[in-house]
């Protein structure tokens, strides 16, 4: 997790820098467009780390959210027209990905049912904007599937784990 949040802290003295530059050399939204290209790819890194985790902290549990909020904030200035909703469905997304990370490390989930809402976490962190609510509706409402199919099919093998291991014992006791 350290490395991941190495990789974050990086990329934003560096985009800044390199944002500075371009915008001394260049324009002010072309200052801003590099800053925002190397902070998204430093985030995009430093979660992609977050895969090889074998076991989350509650810090890695938790940073989800924060990190959304801090996103958003960040990027309002640049979605003023759908800021609200895409802060909104962005933020969601990290709690849902939270929530996700929380029943993994409880032994709830498995790691597979975490890919997608991993994936939609990164689509609403990127400087994007579609025009519409469809597509932030979309992604956030397929997080939230993943997150009970997860914890469902978790469920019912779990059951089918108890229910073989009873028959299994009473043909030992046999």
């Amino acid at each position: 997790m350290w490395r991941s949040i190495v990789i974050l802290i990086s990329s934003c003295i560096i985009g800044l820098l390199a944002g500075g530059i371009t915008w001394a050399n260049s324009t002010f939204l072309m200052g801003l467009n590099v800053l925002a290209a190397i902070f998204g790819l430093g985030f995009v890194i430093a979660v992609g780390l977050l895969f090889f985790i074998k076991r989350f902290s509650l810090v890695d549990v938790f940073l989800p959210i924060p990190v959304s909020v801090v996103w958003c904030v960040m990027m309002l200035p640049f979605h003023l027209a759908s800021g609200l909703f895409t802060a909104a469905t962005a933020i969601g997304s990290g709690l849902i990905l939270s929530l996700c990370l929380w029943m993994y490390r409880a032994g709830n989930m498995s790691k597979f049912w975490i890919i997608f809402p991993m994936i939609v976490f990164l689509y609403e962190m990127l400087p994007i904007a579609i025009p519409g609510p469809f597509d932030d509706a979309f992604a956030f409402g397929g997080s939230f599937v993943s997150l009970l199919l997860g914890s469902v099919v978790f469920r019912i093998k779990e059951n089918n784990d108890l229910l073989s291991a009873k028959s299994s014992d009473k043909d030992l006791l046999t």
